[in-house]
């Protein structure tokens, strides 16, 4: 979703943003939110969204370009919480750096640990992708101990992860 500058002006006339609470409040009546509500509701991928005038804005796109003037391409929440909004914890970044961020297994690892995948011989294997390489990090007999090994990895590869 592209957002404009004049967009986030008319937003800006009815929000309030507090970048140490990361949480937005209006500041004028909007339908049935009084001024002083928080605004805001949760997005279907965890994120906080709001509505106004009809548009859902990431409302960590708007505490970006309401502190910075610009929305780049792809704001990484630092911390991986995607409700956390406050200032301190967002930061600019390439779809790369985002990605090396991740800090919840894909519904495809069924052992739900970053990194610990199953394998055919009852053990777990782990393995971390690094520029489009995926590299193989070994063959653990539990899935912590092939997570252990994931998270040492993607700390010394991965110069966005901030695990």
């Amino acid at each position: 979703m592209k957002q404009s500058m004049y967009a986030l002006g008319r937003l800006s006339e009815c929000l309030h943003y507090d970048p140490g609470a990361g949480i937005f409040v209006w500041l004028q009546q909007r339908g049935n939110k009084k001024p002083g509500d928080i605004a805001g509701t949760k997005h279907k991928h965890g994120y906080t969204q709001i509505n106004f005038d009809g548009v859902f804005y990431l409302a960590h796109r708007l505490a970006w370009a309401l502190a910075y003037g610009e929305f780049p391409e792809v704001i990484d929440h630092i911390n991986g919480v995607k409700s956390d909004n406050r200032l301190i914890n967002l930061r600019a970044a390439t779809p790369r750096l985002n990605m090396e961020n991740i800090r919840r297994a894909r519904c495809s690892n069924l052992s739900g640990l970053l990194g610990a995948h199953t394998n055919k011989h009852g053990t777990f294997d782990a393995k971390i992708q690094v520029r489009g390489k995926c590299i193989y990090l070994g063959r653990f007999p539990t899935a912590n101990e092939a997570h252990a090994a994931y998270v040492n990895a993607k700390r010394k590869l991965h110069e966005g992860a901030t695990l």
